[in-house]
């Protein structure tokens, strides 16, 4: 830049409409650069130009109304004005909101370029508030922004409710991981009976007795009652009898009273957690099933999952490509190489944790029941080598690009258009 940037900043309360309409009379709108913080604001006002005219501080929430009231001095008076900021989670969301309700356009940019582009900017490596609000200004002038999109009443609702699954989910997924070397320790055998990941029957038959020792006590007629009141229906009697004997001759060690009591206490947190989260989940699949994109997509994800892709991402096919959709998930491929240094491709991850962690888990699902999708996966040379996480992400790749299209046709999962079924090692009737 040719001029040096005066990066001072004067308190809102000091400025004037007068005087900072005095500064803007070269035409074109005034583009307002905000920095957005938890309490203290900076706002770079600039002309059309992109040159900073004024650099504005004021503390949220208190000063935030006198801010927007100058902002909206400046609208009266025949200005235009175009407010720009970063996408920076929660904290600029009632900012936008009240500059929405005085009919002020805002307009966000990628806090990656706003980060690339700080030397190019003014020369100087350096980094702070004040010149980011500038910054964030300069590049909405030069055309490196977009309109920013309030999320719909329908994202808003699938938002709140995954975050809801997301209080219970979080510390169940830890309370499992914490329960696996305690029975690894006392009951290493229970595995061999119940899918201790999905299953309430192992954690309610801990909750009622704790121990082998005190199952084997409790006698056959006991824990034959506990399971059929857990499955509801009668234990298999050869499973019974064989799990019986189990307990009377397990390899694991006795547990002291505590140690019981830690079992029972646990056992009983995972039961209602797995309640509790079971409650959200149906209430996601009553909202999902009045939003037609989340109906369409349920057939390959399940009702959470696609409840999860709509919140985060929006209709899949509202996207410009398939492509396009999963450049947003961050699951695109990125490669950084230098002269004869050959960079190795890998995920960008520059979209939503939360849509690639579920997707993750709808991909594990689809290689377990569809027999071209396990025979694709297998087939993979990161398979073959050892690496069966990066072929699973690969199969979350085809899912996602595949969500454009089903999202839009409504039409269910057809493997054999997702997967190139030449080369697999499968039979006729499963690729029919």
């Amino acid at each position: 830049m040719a001029k040096k940037i005066q990066y001072q900043s004067v308190d809102v309360q000091q400025l004037s409409l007068e005087s900072l309409l005095g500064g803007f009379q070269t035409g074109g709108p005034i583009v307002v650069g905000i920095d957005v913080a938890k309490r203290k604001f900076l706002a770079a006002l600039c002309n059309s130009r992109g040159e900073v005219q004024r650099v504005v501080r004021f503390e949220h929430p208190t000063q935030t109304p006198t801010f927007v009231g100058l902002l909206e001095g400046l609208q009266t008076a025949g200005m235009t004005v175009e407010v720009v900021m970063e996408p920076t989670g929660t904290y600029g969301d009632p900012l936008r909101f009240h500059l929405g309700v005085h009919s002020i356009p805002v307009f966000r940019v990628n806090n990656k370029h706003v980060h690339d582009a700080a030397e190019l900017f003014d020369r100087s490596a350096s980094k702070h508030d004040a010149k980011d609000a500038c910054l964030i200004a300069w590049l909405h002038v030069h055309q490196r922004s977009t309109r920013w999109q309030p999320l719909s009443e329908d994202r808003r609702r699938m938002r709140a409710l995954v975050a809801q699954r997301e209080l219970f989910d979080a510390p169940l997924r830890r309370l499992l991981a914490q329960m696996e070397p305690l029975l690894a320790r006392h009951f290493p055998e229970l595995e061999k009976f119940f899918d201790l990941g999905r299953a309430k029957t192992p954690y309610r038959l801990l909750e009622a007795f704790g121990s082998p020792a005190a199952m084997a006590r409790a006698g056959e007629q006991q824990i034959r009652e506990c399971l059929r009141k857990s499955a509801r229906r009668g234990p298999d009697p050869d499973l019974l009898q064989r799990f019986m004997h189990t307990v009377r001759t397990t390899a694991g060690a006795a547990m002291v009273a505590d140690e019981l009591q830690l079992i029972q206490m646990t056992a009983s947190e995972i039961l209602r957690l797995f309640q509790m989260r079971q409650q959200v989940d149906t209430r996601i699949e009553q909202v999902g099933a009045e939003v037609p994109v989340v109906q369409a997509m349920r057939s390959c994800l399940g009702a959470v999952t696609a409840a999860v892709v709509f919140a985060y991402l929006g209709a899949p096919n509202d996207y410009a490509s398939a492509a396009a959709l999963e450049k947003a998930a961050g699951l695109n491929l990125v490669e950084r190489s230098s002269g004869t240094d050959a960079g190795t491709k890998h995920l960008s991850k520059r979209g939503p944790a939360m849509v690639r962690k579920y997707l993750f888990l709808a991909a594990m699902r689809l290689i377990q029941t569809d027999p071209i999708a396990k025979a694709w996966y297998q087939a993979r040379a990161s398979f073959k080598g050892d690496a069966k996480a990066k072929a699973l992400v690969a199969v979350e790749r085809k899912l996602c690009r595949a969500l454009f299209h089903i999202a839009g046709s409504g039409e269910p999962l057809d493997s054999t258009k997702l997967f190139d079924i030449r080369r697999l090692q499968i039979k006729p009737s499963e690729a029919a």
